[in-house]
């Protein structure tokens, strides 16, 4: 099976210097389509499930701010930031699958994740270190909360200018 996905993000925003640090509002859109074709289990004959192709699309609208500053310390520049975000879902606010047995494809059932809403809000923490104009490293963490549920993201990026 081959999951595609397309993402085509676009965010505009303007740095403010404001209380010792930056503060730059903004705003989005960032557009996601995924689809899937069917795929079949294999090895319980006709009892192998059919998961049918399907499409799911996302039209998301970013509004808010983050808020960052530098500062030095120990021959390191530190650079910690707080974002929050109000974030409208303007497509799908589901994902849906249609499922059958191989040998009636026919008769199948639908299984679905529950409608997550349509507003969230994503706040996040981050904190950036430049050790020399060739080395910075950034550890990220952020949470989107749904009507029903909460998603969160954890990342870690090291970076190298040669």
């Amino acid at each position: 099976m081959s999951l595609r996905k397309r993402r085509l993000p676009f965010e505009i925003g303007r740095a403010l210097f404001f209380g010792k640090g930056w503060l730059t509002p903004g705003f989005g859109l960032h557009y996601i389509h995924l689809s899937a074709p069917g795929t079949t289990e294999t090895g319980g004959g006709d009892a192998d499930l059919y998961v049918h192709g399907g499409r799911y699309h996302s039209l998301r609208m970013p509004v808010g701010a983050k808020w960052s500053r530098d500062y030095m310390g120990g021959g390191i520049v530190w650079s910690p930031e707080v974002r929050a975000f109000y974030v409208r879902e303007m497509a799908d606010d589901s994902a849906r699958a249609r499922i059958s047995f191989a040998g009636v494809r026919d008769v199948s059932f639908e299984s679905g994740s529950g409608q997550w809403g349509r507003n969230s809000a994503r706040l996040g923490i981050g904190l950036g270190a430049m050790v020399s104009s060739r080395l910075n490293a950034r550890l990220d963490y952020d949470v989107e909360v749904y009507n029903h549920t909460t998603a969160d993201t954890f990342s870690a990026t090291l970076g190298v200018m040669w």
